[in-house]
Parts: structure tokens; C-alpha cells; sequence
């Protein structure tokens, strides 16, 4: 399900709503994470079972080096209201 890819290897997947890119540079270690946003739970689970996904994750596995593939049901980072100045 990962038909074709941008120039930067960026699935076009039928669903995928975003690719965003973070920075961490709190920690030793990978300090890159893609957060890939899907359209609904059936475009994750197309993508997920879609056996170009895993050829997806060593193109980033060569490009950044062998890192953990993790798959999180809401966003992994995520502001704070209560806790954050306005």
C-alpha cells in the first residue's frame, strides 16, 4: 500500500494524513523520530500489514541507523495545557 514515495522517501500511502519529523536533543541516542498520521485505525492497519512498510523502515534504519520501530495509538508527545504557560 505504499505506492510511490516523495523525494525524500515519504510514504504516499491511501490514509497517511502527515509526516512530521522531530528533533530530540534531550537524550543520548537516535535523536530523530517520524511521526507518520494516519486518516483512521483501517489506513494504519493497511499500513502496518503492508509488506513495503518494512522496506520502509531500513531506508530509515540506513539513513539514521538501526533504531526501534514503535506504533502508538495517539501521539507520543503531546502539550501539556494544565502544565504549560499560555
Amino acid at each position: 500500500m505504499v505506492p510511490d514515495r516523495g523525494d525524500e522517501g515519504v510514504p504516499r500511502a491511501r490514509g497517511v494524513v502527515s509526516v512530521d519529523t522531530w528533533v530530540d536533543v534531550t537524550r543520548d541516542g537516535p535523536a530523530l523520530a517520524t511521526v507518520i498520521g494516519f486518516r483512521d485505525e483501517a489506513s494504519l492497519k493497511r499500513f502496518i500489514d503492508d509488506p513495503a512498510t518494512d522496506e520502509l523502515g531500513k531506508k530509515f534504519d540506513e539513513f539514521i541507523g538501526p533504531h526501534q520501530h514503535r506504533v502508538f495509538r495517539q501521539a507520543p508527545v503531546y502539550r501539556a495545557a494544565s502544565l504549560s504557560a499560555p
